[in-house]
């Protein structure tokens, strides 16, 4: 596939240095992969009362002491780790995970019902492993296993580099996985079951992905790459992509929602359907984050184009969203990174969707890490809530389940 390799080359190079000046690096929700760093993109309980919302979505500082909500876990279970700055945000379970936090273990949610992550051969091939955890029936424990999947990938170009993080198609059988070439346009997005690959597309910078269910069994597969699949645009051209798949692995249907930034970022579809998307821009260093609707991105939709909730500086890997209710507006969590790809405390951004538009009052502190620089996991479960994973030792993943406290009064 011809393609001008440069944005791949740069943001290769982006990811490198996230991959190995920081360990904790992170991905993704409940059907999407917000950490996807596959060599291409770069630009994933206040025990007090908090309130659950106002009316502009932001929350304000947590409350401190007291006893904490019903369904709510004590403060004293996650203040080692971090503190709230929101109100209406808790703890609701907390478990612990036998592999270190960030890359490349960087998770998704399967569809066994629990954490999926991913791991390379380190040998040069192209093989990779599927591990599923699973959460015990107890709001705390330790995360089972409860399979492990060798695939092979069936690729001759070595070495790969190869996303940290894969994706179940709910509904369906196929999980995506997704590898670049260092220096060179020659990445595949992949569709693996049991059998080994069902579908493969060329796709420049392939970075993240994320599923929106559709009738009848039916599912768009939405992506950010800094080209289409089987695209040979030259220049590439960076963006939120779409797939539309008919039954478990028939494609019916391709869309390119959303040509912006110069590299591919993170991407969340919250359990109402939004997307939120972040677009950087390496030769800027800055980046957008942009919202779209779910009437405008759902199955078979060509897309209206996202409106910019946040511009911020840096760039950023983990992703996970609080959907709105009819009480509160919607919340994305965001781990940004400063120019020297350091973590920052997470951040949150408010959305609502305003006369089919999403709209945001602008980002505010969400969440602080106890330990400086630290990086985290982001992602969303099958009931919507946000999984935050942070490295308890070099082996060991400590994750806290967040929920509003209104959820569970």
């Amino acid at each position: 596939m011809k393609s001008n390799p440069t944005p791949l080359i740069a943001a290769s190079a982006l990811i490198a240095l996230l991959a190995c000046g920081d360990s904790h690096e992170p991905t993704s929700s409940t059907t999407s992969s917000s950490a996807g760093n596959g060599g291409s993109g770069g630009s994933g309980s206040s025990g007090g009362s908090g309130g659950s919302g106002g009316a502009t979505g932001a929350t304000g500082g947590s409350g401190t002491g007291g006893s904490a909500p019903e369904g709510c876990m004590d403060s004293a279970v996650h203040e080692p780790y971090f503190s709230f700055k929101l109100d209406g945000l808790c703890v609701v379970a907390h478990y612990t995970a036998p592999y270190a936090q960030g890359y490349p273990n960087t998770p998704t949610w399967g569809r066994h019902g629990g954490p999926l992550t991913l791991e390379q051969a380190m040998n040069g091939g192209d093989t990779v492993t599927l591990h599923r955890f699973s959460p015990p029936d107890a709001t705390s424990g330790a995360l089972v296993k409860a399979s492990s999947g060798l695939m092979a990938l069936d690729v001759a170009t070595s070495p790969l580099y190869i996303n940290t993080n894969a994706l179940d198609l709910i509904p369906g059988t196929p999980t995506v996985v997704g590898y670049d070439v260092f220096g060179k346009p020659d990445g595949e997005m992949l569709w693996l079951s049991d059998k080994g690959v069902e579908q493969r597309f060329d796709v420049n910078g392939l970075f993240a992905y994320a599923t929106i269910p559709g009738p009848n069994n039916q599912t768009r597969l939405l992506y950010t790459a800094v080209s289409a699949v089987n695209l040979a645009d030259d220049p590439p051209e960076p963006g939120l992509f779409a797939i539309d798949i008919c039954e478990l692995s028939t494609v019916c249907g391709y869309a390119a929602l959303e040509i912006r930034g110069d590299a591919s970022g993170p991407i969340v579809v919250d359990s109402a359907g939004n997307v939120i998307g972040v677009f950087p821009s390496l030769k800027t260093g800055t980046q957008e984050v942009l919202g779209f609707a779910a009437a405008d991105v759902g199955f078979k939709k060509l897309g209206g184009g996202g409106a910019v909730l946040a511009e911020l500086e840096g760039s950023g890997l983990p992703l996970a969203t609080l959907a709105p209710t009819t009480a509160d507006h919607g919340i994305a969590l965001f781990q940004t990174t400063n120019a020297s790809f350091e973590a920052q405390d997470i951040i949150a951004i408010p959305y609502y969707n305003d006369s089919g538009e999403l709209l945001s009052t602008g980002p505010v502190p969400a969440i602080d890490i106890v330990t400086d620089k630290a990086g985290a996991d982001l992602f969303n479960d099958d009931q919507g809530r946000i999984w935050l994973g942070v490295g308890t030792n070099s082996d060991e993943t400590t994750y806290f389940v967040i929920d509003r406290v209104a959820n569970n009064n």
